[in-house]
């Protein structure tokens, strides 16, 4: 018996039949929630805090305008500085993260949603962004390399206990981190189960 001929509208890139959600999943809706799910949470989290390190000056000169006299900022973080290098690797890994997550995220929320083309270019865009995770990747590791001495040597320093941030101080963030779960969560329920 000859296969159902399939009509070319009905194609996605690489001669993939149109199907719910994309063929790696198997039709499997709680595969795919459980993936959309988790990449959305990382890739928004790890923007986050890249906004958050990025923007973290300008909140201090806020922060010294609003407050006046009294407040002095802390002095500017240097890059040669443990606390430097520790940050810039960090944020390194964030950048790998969100590059890495990002593009399998717009392809899981756009299949069927747009046009063969369209997903043909959003799939070579994934692999692009899949392959230059090397870069950042890279790059925290020499930086890891290089001063993986520098920052134990900074930390083994006797100084006064940490105590633990009071919550009028981490309110916000865990506010943003919930919120962005929430919107993680309901976009994957909308979109596995549509």
């Amino acid at each position: 018996m000859a296969p159902p001929s399939i009509a070319a509208a009905d194609l996605m890139p690489h001669h993939v039949p149109l199907s719910a959600l994309p063929p790696s999943f198997e039709g499997n809706a709680w595969a795919y929630a459980f993936a959309l799910f988790g990449l959305t949470l990382v890739s928004f989290l790890s923007l986050k805090k890249l906004l958050s390190v990025l923007t973290e000056a300008r909140r201090e000169r806020a922060i010294e305008r609003k407050v006046g006299v009294g407040f002095t900022r802390r002095p500017a973080i240097l890059f040669w500085t443990p606390l430097g290098l520790f940050r810039w690797k960090i944020s390194c890994l964030y950048v790998c993260i969100l590059m890495g997550a990002s593009g399998d995220v717009l392809v899981m929320l756009l299949w069927r949603e747009v046009s063969a083309r369209t997903m043909e270019f959003l799939l070579a865009f994934d692999r692009a962004l899949d392959g230059a995770t090397i870069v950042p990747f890279m790059l925290a590791f020499m930086i890891g390399e290089w001063s993986d001495q520098a920052i134990p040597h900074a930390l083994i320093r006797v100084n006064e206990a940490v105590r633990p941030p009071k919550w009028d101080r981490v309110k916000g963030s865990v506010g943003m981190t919930g919120l962005i779960g929430f919107i993680a969560l309901g976009v994957t329920i909308g979109k596995a189960w549509k």
